[in-house]
């Protein structure tokens, strides 16, 4: 069975997940950076478009923690944090 799309507030859709390249079918998650190679993952609560930049179109997020705090990001960084691979790709300093 194909994983199905749950909203977790009002202001998720599948479309703005896909505006904003977020998966759509699983549990959002912030990776908050500790010392060195260590990343905490936090389960995302809620979030919203707390602003838009032109020329480019990037939006930056405002996002709920469960753990109460709210964190402000770029939406293509919150984008990255979603795979699999983010930890990896921050500790190679982006390269492959």
């Amino acid at each position: 069975m194909a994983a199905t799309f749950v909203p977790i507030s009002e202001y998720d859709s599948k479309d703005l997940r896909k505006e904003l390249d977020l998966p759509y079918t699983k549990q959002l998650k912030y990776m908050e950076h500790k010392k060195g190679n260590t990343y905490v993952e936090i389960q995302v609560v809620d979030y919203e478009v707390a602003g838009a930049y032109s020329p480019s179109g990037m939006k930056s997020l405002t996002v709920s923690l469960v753990n109460g705090r709210k964190v402000r990001i770029l939406a293509p960084f919150f984008s990255q944090m979603q795979k699999s691979s983010f930890i990896q790709d921050m500790i190679n300093g982006g390269k492959e």
